[in-house]
């Protein structure tokens, strides 16, 4: 069993607290939670995606990412599914695309990793979300099994 400490700095309303993850796992798996690579803190997510409806009635994705300590739930619509593929690919560095907790999700990448930023914009977003390759390539293989 492998047991692993990070601490960080949160910043809410003005208040700032200092937070502890601790994560223990068996050494051959995988950390369900949050791991380091180089200095950059990665979330790892399991990945599923589904045929369903928009805030419209419309045909849409929805998009599941989830740990043991998080899930986002990202509604896209169909005509918006290839873009989401090329991004996890890297051909693509920034769009807006989709509905989280009644707001705007926004892709964007860096040269290490892609991001999905939830909120009024890509600026002053309200939730982050940093995605590994790991990932990518999981919402790549679910988004493949709906088209």
């Amino acid at each position: 069993m492998v047991m692993k400490t990070s601490k960080g700095t949160v910043h809410s309303l003005g208040i700032v607290q200092t937070i502890t993850l601790v994560s223990v796992h068996q050494a051959h798996e995988p950390s369900p939670c949050l791991y380091l690579e180089g200095e950059k803190k990665m979330a790892y997510f399991d990945v599923t995606a589904e045929k369903a409806f928009d805030g419209k009635g419309s045909d849409a994705v929805m998009l599941k990412l989830y740990s043991t300590i998080v899930e986002v739930n990202i509604f896209i619509p169909i005509s918006d599914i290839k873009m989401i593929l090329e991004f996890c690919s890297g051909k693509v560095m920034s769009f807006e695309s989709g509905k989280s907790a009644n707001s705007s999700v926004f892709w964007n990448r860096d040269e290490s990793s892609g991001n999905i930023l939830i909120g009024d914009d890509d600026i002053t977003w309200d939730i982050g979300l940093t995605l590994d390759d790991e990932t990518a390539n999981d919402i790549i293989a679910e988004l493949e099994e709906l088209l």
